[in-house]
Formats: structure tokens, C-alpha cells, sequence
């Protein structure tokens, strides 16, 4: 759950990314290897998020734009699932980067909203 979640709040993030660079899926194919692996986790699958976490992180590298903040957040998440970690620090990377890469309140809110979707109750500490 919390990688899709962290899925969800990349995705909000990645019109950011596309708007800079329409032309290049790489991050829209990092989030899409995530959840294929997730909801079918074979062998292949794992590979390829693999591969598609490499992808999306090799664009993020040139310059730390709010464009790039969005494609190190898609790199993260796939590399969460490819690890198969929930504890990973990659999923928190993956939710920080894709806050960066948004600019305003609201775009901020929306990510909120996802993790209330997710998470509804508050955990008691």
C-alpha cells in the first residue's frame, strides 16, 4: 500500500516533468513498471522496474529542476518496488522529490489528499 501510494503522489507530480519534456517517457514508464510489478510480481516484471527506475533516473541527473525533482521521484518508486521494501528510504525520497517538484499549495494539497486516501486515520505514536 504504501508504494502505490507513493505511486499516486509521483504521478501528480509528473505533469512537471512532461510539460518540460513531452517527447520523453521514461518517468511515466518507471511508475507504470512499479505497479505492473506490484499487481504482478514475476521475474520479468521486477526486471523491468529495474530497468525503468535506471531510465528515469538518468534524465533527473543533467540539472535539479522541479522537471528532474519529478523524475527522481519516479525513479524511486520504482526502485521501491523492485526492492520490495516498505521501509525504504526510497519511497520516502520518491514522496519528497515529487513535493519538490510541485511549486504550489495546491498542487501541494493533492498530495495530502493521496495520503488521506491511503491512510485515513491518523497513526497513534
Amino acid at each position: 500500500m504504501l508504494i502505490l501510494c507513493a505511486c499516486d503522489m509521483v504521478e501528480c507530480a509528473l505533469p512537471v516533468f512532461e510539460k518540460k519534456y513531452p517527447e520523453d517517457n521514461r518517468p511515466k514508464k518507471a511508475i507504470e513498471a512499479a505497479r505492473n510489478y506490484l499487481t504482478n510480481p514475476t521475474a520479468e516484471n521486477r526486471s523491468a522496474a529495474a530497468k525503468a527506475a535506471v531510465a528515469a533516473r538518468i534524465v533527473a541527473y543533467p540539472v535539479f529542476t522541479n522537471a528532474a525533482h519529478a523524475a527522481c521521484a519516479a525513479a524511486n518508486v520504482a526502485y521501491a518496488a523492485y526492492t520490495i521494501t516498505t521501509d525504504s528510504d526510497y519511497l520516502v525520497n520518491a514522496a519528497s522529490f515529487a513535493s519538490f517538484a510541485l511549486t504550489n499549495k495546491n498542487e501541494c494539497k493533492e498530495l495530502a489528499e493521496i495520503i488521506r486516501k491511503y491512510f485515513p486515520i491518523a497513526p497513534i505514536l
